[in-house]
Protein backbone atom coordinates (compact mmCIF):
# COMPACT_ATOMS: atom_id res chain seq x y z
CA UNK A 1 0.00 0.00 0.00
CA UNK A 2 1.00 3.45 -0.59
CA UNK A 3 2.49 5.71 2.37
CA UNK A 4 0.42 8.42 3.97
CA UNK A 5 2.38 11.33 2.81
CA UNK A 6 1.25 13.25 5.65
CA UNK A 7 3.44 10.84 8.26
CA UNK A 8 6.36 12.83 8.61
CA UNK A 9 8.07 9.43 9.29
CA UNK A 10 7.56 8.49 5.54
CA UNK A 11 8.51 11.66 4.04
CA UNK A 12 11.60 11.62 6.45
CA UNK A 13 12.30 7.54 5.14
CA UNK A 14 15.45 7.07 2.89
CA UNK A 15 14.82 7.24 -0.92
CA UNK A 16 16.79 3.76 -1.10
CA UNK A 17 13.67 2.25 1.10
CA UNK A 18 11.73 1.63 -2.53
CA UNK A 19 8.07 1.88 -3.08
CA UNK A 20 6.20 0.84 -0.66
CA UNK A 21 4.22 -2.09 -2.57
CA UNK A 22 3.99 -5.61 -1.36
CA UNK A 23 6.14 -6.75 -4.16
CA UNK A 24 5.39 -10.47 -2.85
CA UNK A 25 2.04 -10.03 -4.56
CA UNK A 26 1.95 -11.94 -7.71
CA UNK A 27 1.56 -10.05 -10.82
CA UNK A 28 -1.47 -10.29 -12.72
CA UNK A 29 -0.90 -10.90 -17.20
CA UNK A 30 -2.53 -7.23 -17.30
CA UNK A 31 -1.61 -4.27 -19.44
CA UNK A 32 -1.91 -0.57 -18.79
CA UNK A 33 -1.65 1.38 -22.15
CA UNK A 34 0.26 4.78 -21.92
CA UNK A 35 -2.18 8.15 -23.81
CA UNK A 36 0.78 7.72 -26.73
CA UNK A 37 -0.37 4.22 -27.05
CA UNK A 38 -3.86 5.16 -26.90
CA UNK A 39 -3.76 7.90 -29.53
CA UNK A 40 -1.93 5.92 -32.21
CA UNK A 41 -4.95 3.05 -31.98
CA UNK A 42 -7.99 5.93 -32.44
CA UNK A 43 -6.41 7.94 -34.72
CA UNK A 44 -4.02 4.93 -36.42
CA UNK A 45 -1.10 6.66 -36.64
CA UNK A 46 1.46 3.63 -35.39
CA UNK A 47 1.51 -0.03 -37.25
CA UNK A 48 3.25 -1.30 -34.65
CA UNK A 49 0.76 -0.30 -31.77
CA UNK A 50 -2.72 -1.50 -33.68
CA UNK A 51 -1.00 -5.05 -34.07
CA UNK A 52 0.19 -5.20 -30.59
CA UNK A 53 -3.96 -3.84 -29.90
CA UNK A 54 -5.03 -6.61 -32.24
CA UNK A 55 -3.52 -9.44 -30.85
CA UNK A 56 -4.03 -8.46 -27.50
CA UNK A 57 -7.57 -8.40 -28.10
CA UNK A 58 -7.57 -11.91 -30.13
CA UNK A 59 -6.16 -13.20 -26.91
CA UNK A 60 -8.42 -11.62 -24.48
CA UNK A 61 -5.59 -10.36 -22.84
CA UNK A 62 -6.46 -7.71 -19.98
CA UNK A 63 -5.83 -4.25 -20.86
CA UNK A 64 -6.36 -1.29 -18.91
CA UNK A 65 -5.54 2.81 -19.51
CA UNK A 66 -6.83 5.71 -17.01
CA UNK A 67 -9.43 8.27 -16.80
CA UNK A 68 -6.20 10.86 -16.95
CA UNK A 69 -5.33 9.03 -19.95
CA UNK A 70 -8.51 10.14 -21.53
CA UNK A 71 -8.20 13.62 -20.25
CA UNK A 72 -5.06 14.08 -21.83
CA UNK A 73 -6.40 12.36 -25.13
CA UNK A 74 -9.69 15.31 -24.77
CA UNK A 75 -6.49 17.76 -24.59
CA UNK A 76 -4.90 16.96 -27.39
CA UNK A 77 -8.51 16.70 -29.53
CA UNK A 78 -9.51 19.93 -28.59
CA UNK A 79 -6.24 21.76 -29.44
CA UNK A 80 -6.48 20.20 -32.61
CA UNK A 81 -10.51 21.27 -33.09
CA UNK A 82 -8.75 24.80 -31.48
CA UNK A 83 -6.57 24.66 -34.89
CA UNK A 84 -9.60 24.24 -37.10
CA UNK A 85 -11.85 26.37 -35.24
CA UNK A 86 -9.47 29.72 -35.63
CA UNK A 87 -8.00 28.28 -39.42
CA UNK A 88 -11.56 28.41 -40.67
CA UNK A 89 -11.52 32.87 -38.71
CA UNK A 90 -8.48 32.99 -41.37
CA UNK A 91 -5.94 33.69 -38.40
CA UNK A 92 -2.45 33.50 -38.82
CA UNK A 93 -1.22 29.77 -38.05
CA UNK A 94 1.78 30.72 -35.67
CA UNK A 95 -0.83 32.92 -34.06
CA UNK A 96 -3.23 30.27 -33.54
CA UNK A 97 -0.40 28.02 -32.33
CA UNK A 98 0.74 30.77 -29.39
CA UNK A 99 -3.10 31.23 -28.27
CA UNK A 100 -3.76 27.71 -27.87
CA UNK A 101 -2.28 27.60 -24.46
CA UNK A 102 -5.22 30.06 -23.66
CA UNK A 103 -7.49 28.50 -26.40
CA UNK A 104 -11.54 29.28 -25.93
CA UNK A 105 -12.99 26.24 -28.11
CA UNK A 106 -16.92 27.41 -29.24
CA UNK A 107 -19.53 25.01 -28.70
CA UNK A 108 -19.51 23.32 -32.04
CA UNK A 109 -15.38 21.90 -31.05
CA UNK A 110 -16.20 20.80 -27.69
CA UNK A 111 -19.12 19.10 -29.20
CA UNK A 112 -17.38 17.54 -32.14
CA UNK A 113 -14.90 16.01 -29.23
CA UNK A 114 -17.13 14.71 -27.32
CA UNK A 115 -18.57 12.66 -29.88
CA UNK A 116 -15.23 11.63 -30.63
CA UNK A 117 -14.91 10.70 -27.21
CA UNK A 118 -18.01 8.58 -26.61
CA UNK A 119 -17.32 6.80 -30.27
CA UNK A 120 -13.80 5.66 -29.05
CA UNK A 121 -15.47 4.29 -25.43
CA UNK A 122 -18.19 2.04 -27.77
CA UNK A 123 -15.70 1.10 -29.64
CA UNK A 124 -12.83 0.23 -27.33
CA UNK A 125 -14.69 -1.59 -24.23
CA UNK A 126 -12.64 -4.29 -23.55
CA UNK A 127 -9.78 -1.10 -22.44
CA UNK A 128 -10.77 -0.53 -18.97
CA UNK A 129 -10.20 2.75 -17.49
CA UNK A 130 -9.27 3.49 -14.34
CA UNK A 131 -10.40 5.60 -11.89
CA UNK A 132 -7.27 6.96 -9.68
CA UNK A 133 -7.82 6.24 -5.77
CA UNK A 134 -5.93 7.88 -2.70
CA UNK A 135 -3.20 5.05 -2.94
CA UNK A 136 -2.74 6.03 -6.58
CA UNK A 137 -2.07 9.45 -6.21
CA UNK A 138 0.05 9.29 -3.02
CA UNK A 139 2.63 6.14 -5.01
CA UNK A 140 2.55 9.02 -7.84
CA UNK A 141 4.14 11.03 -5.30
CA UNK A 142 6.48 9.39 -4.04
CA UNK A 143 7.50 8.37 -7.76
CA UNK A 144 8.02 11.69 -8.11
CA UNK A 145 9.90 12.40 -5.11
CA UNK A 146 12.45 9.19 -6.25
CA UNK A 147 12.69 10.04 -9.95
CA UNK A 148 13.31 12.72 -12.82
CA UNK A 149 9.49 11.74 -13.74
CA UNK A 150 7.15 14.05 -15.04
CA UNK A 151 3.94 14.62 -13.19
CA UNK A 152 1.79 12.84 -15.76
CA UNK A 153 4.07 9.99 -16.45
CA UNK A 154 4.43 9.28 -12.49
CA UNK A 155 0.52 9.31 -12.30
CA UNK A 156 0.51 6.37 -15.26
CA UNK A 157 2.99 4.10 -13.98
CA UNK A 158 1.55 4.47 -10.07
CA UNK A 159 -1.57 3.32 -11.73
CA UNK A 160 0.02 0.51 -13.40
CA UNK A 161 1.67 -0.06 -10.32
CA UNK A 162 -1.32 -0.11 -8.00
CA UNK A 163 -3.30 -1.92 -10.65
CA UNK A 164 -1.35 -4.59 -10.46
CA UNK A 165 -0.08 -4.93 -13.99
CA UNK A 166 2.74 -6.36 -15.51
CA UNK A 167 3.15 -4.66 -18.88
CA UNK A 168 3.21 -0.92 -19.24
CA UNK A 169 3.37 0.11 -22.64
CA UNK A 170 4.23 3.42 -23.83
CA UNK A 171 6.29 4.60 -26.78
CA UNK A 172 7.82 7.47 -24.43
CA UNK A 173 11.67 6.27 -24.66
CA UNK A 174 12.67 8.70 -22.13
CA UNK A 175 9.95 7.40 -19.63
CA UNK A 176 10.88 4.00 -20.10
CA UNK A 177 14.65 4.84 -19.53
CA UNK A 178 13.48 6.53 -16.34
CA UNK A 179 11.72 3.48 -14.89
CA UNK A 180 14.44 1.47 -15.42
CA UNK A 181 16.53 3.47 -13.09
CA UNK A 182 13.65 3.06 -10.49
CA UNK A 183 14.06 -0.52 -10.99
CA UNK A 184 17.69 -0.53 -10.77
CA UNK A 185 17.52 1.16 -7.59
CA UNK A 186 14.84 -1.21 -6.26
CA UNK A 187 12.08 1.79 -6.24
CA UNK A 188 10.03 -0.35 -8.28
CA UNK A 189 9.50 -4.21 -8.61
CA UNK A 190 12.20 -5.24 -11.09
CA UNK A 191 9.31 -7.55 -12.88
CA UNK A 192 6.60 -4.86 -14.19
CA UNK A 193 7.53 -4.96 -18.11
CA UNK A 194 8.15 -0.74 -19.20
CA UNK A 195 8.87 -0.77 -23.23
CA UNK A 196 7.30 0.28 -26.45
CA UNK A 197 4.88 -1.70 -28.48
CA UNK A 198 7.79 -4.42 -30.62
CA UNK A 199 8.91 -4.92 -27.46
CA UNK A 200 5.64 -6.24 -26.01
CA UNK A 201 4.75 -7.71 -29.11
CA UNK A 202 7.26 -10.28 -28.14
CA UNK A 203 6.11 -11.10 -24.98
CA UNK A 204 2.89 -11.46 -26.53
CA UNK A 205 4.01 -13.81 -28.92
CA UNK A 206 6.31 -16.03 -26.56
CA UNK A 207 9.41 -14.61 -27.64
CA UNK A 208 10.60 -12.92 -24.62
CA UNK A 209 9.65 -13.86 -21.20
Amino acid sequence: MAPNIYDQDVLLQPLSDGLPLDKTQELGCMFYLDTNIIRDVTESRNAVSGELFTKLREKGMECYTSVFTWMGWIDDKQDDAYVDQERKKRMEYNKICRDRGNKALDFSGLKTVEIQFKDNLESYTWIKPIIPTDDIWTTALYISLTSSIAAPDALHLSIALVSNCKFLVTRDSNFSTQCMTLQKNNIIPVDVVVGDPDMILKYVDGESS
